[in-house]
């Protein structure tokens, strides 16, 4: 079945599809209604009808951690909920490539990462881990941490993104 844009999702009008994963689909989207002043955003939805509760639960944990975070190294998530059923969150969108479509890119054309680049990488990755480790005492941990949630973007920032992984190694101990 292929999929009309844009198209009406609550307050937001989806108006490409960006990916698609095992559990979720992410869309290119304006908050607000057509023809009003929007704001471009990124909307990650799970896969309707292909989800497990287990899947669900894991979807709704991301939601609850990236709702509390707020650091320059990590994209910003604003909103989440539910839609007739589906469930969403809302993220900035970065303009930029991930770090895996960058390195691909270098090994089609047989260049390198700048070290100096590759360092600002690191560092700020670095910034946001420490960040999210020592939040609010919940000691989380991405466990994802992977180049195609690392993502650079065509201003020089560094965030990292999907925290759909995530745990929290104090709620590990109490299970």
């Amino acid at each position: 079945m292929s999929e009309h844009f844009p198209r009406q999702f609550g307050k937001y009008v989806l108006l490409k599809s960006l990916a698609r994963g095992g559990m979720g689909e992410i869309y290119l989207a304006a908050s607000g209604q057509p023809g009003g002043l929007n704001k471009l955003c990124v909307i990650k939805k799970v896969i309707s009808g292909k989800t497990d509760r287990a899947k669900v639960n894991r979807f709704l944990d991301e939601a609850k951690v990236v709702l509390r975070l707020s650091h320059a190294n990590l994209v910003s998530t604003f909103d989440a909920g539910d839609v007739g059923g589906e469930l969403f969150i809302a993220m900035e969108l970065v303009e930029g490539k991930d770090l895996r479509e960058i390195w691909n890119r270098c090994v089609r054309t047989r260049t390198r990462i700048p070290v100096d680049v590759a360092l600002v990488v690191v560092r700020e990755v670095a910034r946001a881990l420490a960040y999210v480790h020592a939040y609010g005492g919940l000691r989380l941990v991405h466990r994802d941490v992977a180049p195609p949630n690392i993502l650079l973007s065509y201003y020089g920032e560094v965030k990292l993104t999907d925290f759909g992984l995530a745990r929290s190694i104090l709620k590990q101990e109490h299970t």
